[in-house]
C-alpha cells in the first residue's frame, strides 16, 4: 500500500471524531459512541443479585408447597382407612382396630384373632411424615363386624403452618376430617 493512503485513512478518522458532538465535564465521555453499553458491571451485580433471590423464594415456596400436599394426602389416607374399617369388620367377621401410637406417630389396622391364638396381626402401618404430630388421640379405634365403629376424635398439629387436623368417628361409621387454624 502506499503510505499516503494510510494518512487520509487516518485524517478521515481524526476529522470524523472532530464533528461529533462533545460533552464536557470531568468524567465524561467526549463521544456518544461509548455511550451505547450492555450492561456495567454494578448493573449485572443487581441484576443477578435479584434473579438469585426470585429463584430462591419460587424454589421454598415451591417446597412447602408439596409439603402441605404431601400432609394433606397422608391425612386423607388415615381418613380413607378409618372410612373402610367397619366393612374391612364385616368381611372378616371379627372386630378391626386402629391402633394409635402417639410417640412413634403411627397408624396401624390390627385385627385380633380369637382364642386360643388371642393375638393381634397388624396388616398395615401409615406413618405420619416428619413435621406432623398426634396432639390427642385414643389408642384404640375399633370398628366391629355390624358396622359400628368407636366414637373418637384424633389431633393431628403441624406446627410449621399453625394448622390443625381433626379427624371425628361417630358410632354409625362417619368420618369427618376437618382443617382448622391454630392460631
Amino acid at each position: 500500500m502506499f503510505p499516503h493512503h494510510q494518512k487520509w485513512h487516518l485524517a478521515s478518522v481524526s476529522a470524523f471524531l472532530r464533528r461529533l458532538p462533545r460533552y464536557g465535564g470531568a468524567g465524561e465521555t467526549k463521544h456518544p459512541v461509548r455511550l451505547k453499553r450492555a450492561f456495567g458491571l454494578i448493573e449485572m451485580i443487581v441484576l443477578v443479585s435479584v434473579m438469585g433471590w426470585v429463584t430462591s423464594f419460587s424454589a421454598f415456596r415451591a417446597y412447602t408447597t408439596t409439603q402441605w400436599a404431601d400432609y394433606r394426602m397422608t391425612m386423607q389416607e388415615v381418613a380413607g382407612l378409618l372410612r373402610t374399617m367397619p366393612s374391612h369388620a364385616w368381611a372378616q367377621q371379627q372386630p378391626v382396630s386402629l391402633l394409635i401410637d402417639q410417640a412413634q406417630h403411627a397408624f396401624r389396622i390390627a385385627i385380633k384373632h380369637p382364642a386360643p391364638q388371642d393375638y393381634d396381626v397388624v396388616e398395615r402401618t401409615i406413618w405420619l411424615p416428619e413435621g406432623l404430630r398426634i396432639s390427642e388421640a385414643p389408642d384404640v379405634i375399633t370398628a366391629l363386624p355390624a358396622g359400628a365403629l368407636s366414637t373418637g376424635d384424633i389431633l393431628i398439629i403441624a406446627p410449621a403452618y399453625s394448622r390443625l387436623f381433626r379427624l371425628t368417628t361417630t358410632a354409625r361409621g362417619v368420618v369427618q376430617l376437618d382443617e382448622e387454624s391454630i392460631l
